[in-house]
């Protein structure tokens, strides 16, 4: 657990020991005003009070810049639910918050809500994505935690999701669906573009012709030749996402498949 003070610093307790080991590790040179921990509670995502987000990994106190992507801003909202009796009530009242949800099946994958830099051309995208839409005001900006790379441990921008309204508000990000709530019960779900491929599974479709089996049954060479560019785009996720057992069977699939 974690909680922000004034000064920057985050004071955290590590239960293993079932009483709890005391830590405080100076985070911010200015005062956090929102922390939002995974479902460890090893990893969390804060934002201090000149509204830059960073991570901070609380195994080894390592703080690590949250970058919004070119052309946007991180979206800043009203924090309505703070309590204005902590601390300075005129502090509280003005404090504003970045929307961060963490993928609650995927440890090191967390989701923070941006908008459209005012007056900047957005053009945003790989091979497989492109969110230069002028009509898309709002955008989910997809990071993954990399724990060990080349250049050391790093948070990498896996993409974006373009949003041309919020549906309701965010509740929940579980294996890339976006979870909202609208209106007072109903619940409706976004499947982010980052996720897209993978959730289709093309990898564990059927392409021979005539063969009848649990997946899609595809019988002409167009489309399995589509069918290999569509497996290449699932692997080139799980490969953004840092999945590297699902793009290792991937390959390995395709390999027997001879793709």
């Amino acid at each position: 657990s974690g909680s922000g003070v004034g000064g920057g610093t985050i004071n955290s307790a590590i239960m293993d020991d079932g009483y709890g080991s005391p830590r405080r590790a100076p985070a911010s040179q200015h005062g956090i005003t929102s922390i939002v921990p995974n479902a460890s509670g090893t990893h969390l995502v804060f934002s201090d009070a000149r509204r830059q987000v960073f991570f901070y990994n609380a195994v080894n106190d390592q703080v690590l810049p949250v970058l919004p992507p070119a052309g946007t801003n991180f979206a800043f909202q009203q924090d309505k639910g703070r309590n204005s009796n902590e601390g300075d009530p005129s502090i509280a009242r003005q404090r504003v918050v970045p929307t961060i949800l963490w993928d609650t099946d995927d440890p090191n994958v967390f989701v923070v809500f941006a908008e459209r830099t005012h007056g900047e051309s957005l053009s945003f995208g790989s091979k497989h994505q492109a969110v230069s839409d002028p009509n898309n005001s709002g955008f989910v900006a997809v990071y993954v935690y990399v724990p060990t790379s080349t250049s050391g441990s790093e948070v990498k921008l896996a993409g974006m999701h373009a949003l041309r309204s919020l549906p309701g508000k965010p509740l929940l990000l579980s294996k890339g669906f976006l979870i909202f709530l609208t209106g007072s019960v109903n619940l409706e779900r976004v499947l982010l573009d980052t996720h897209r491929h993978i959730m289709a599974k093309y990898s564990l479709q059927q392409v021979e012709g005539g063969k009848k089996g649990g997946g899609m049954t595809i019988s002409t060479s167009a489309s399995a030749n589509k069918h290999d560019r569509l497996v290449r785009h699932e692997f080139d996720q799980h490969l953004a996402l840092c999945h590297a057992e699902e793009a290792k069977e991937i390959a390995l699939l395709s390999m027997d498949r001879g793709m």
